[in-house]
C-alpha cells in the first residue's frame, strides 16, 4: 500500500494514506434518461480509473500546526508534485470542486491535526 510523504516540497510529519486504496466499494456514476423514459445508469468504480484522489491521515498520519500553515499556503490552481513512500512521484492539482484541504484538531487546543487533502490527477 502506497503512502504519500510530501506534496509540493512540504514533507508530512507522518505519511498520509490514499483513500482510494481503502474505498473498494466507492463508485461514481451518472444516470441518463432515454427518449422512452427509461433510465440508463453508467457506473465506474473509483480507484485507478478515477482522477479524483483523497489523501487522509486516518488514525496515525497527523500533521503539526507548522505543517498545517505551510500546506494552507500551497492552495492554488498550479500543479503539485506528490512524492510517495516508494520514491515515485505524480503530478496533481487541488480539487476545487470540494474543500481542497481540511484539518481537525486531535482535541481542543491541540497543535496536531488530522488532515484530508482532495486532489485531481494531472
Amino acid at each position: 500500500m502506497k503512502k504519500v510523504t510530501s506534496i509540493d516540497g512540504i514533507a508530512f510529519d507522518y505519511p498520509l494514506y490514499i483513500s482510494s486504496e481503502f474505498d473498494i466499494s466507492d463508485y461514481i456514476g451518472e444516470r441518463s434518461v432515454a427518449i422512452d423514459g427509461s433510465s440508463v445508469m453508467f457506473v465506474q468504480a473509483k480507484g485507478a480509473f478515477t482522477k479524483e484522489v483523497s489523501l487522509t491521515s486516518k488514525d496515525t498520519g497527523w500533521v503539526t500546526k507548522d505543517t498545517k500553515d505551510l500546506l494552507i499556503n500551497t492552495i492554488d490552481e498550479l500543479s503539485k508534485t506528490v512524492i510517495f513512500d516508494d520514491t515515485t512521484t505524480g503530478t496533481y492539482y487541488y480539487d476545487h470542486t470540494k474543500t481542497p484541504i481540511s484539518f481537525s484538531p486531535l482535541y481542543e487546543g491541540s497543535l496536531w491535526y488530522t488532515i484530508e487533502i482532495n486532489l485531481v490527477k494531472g
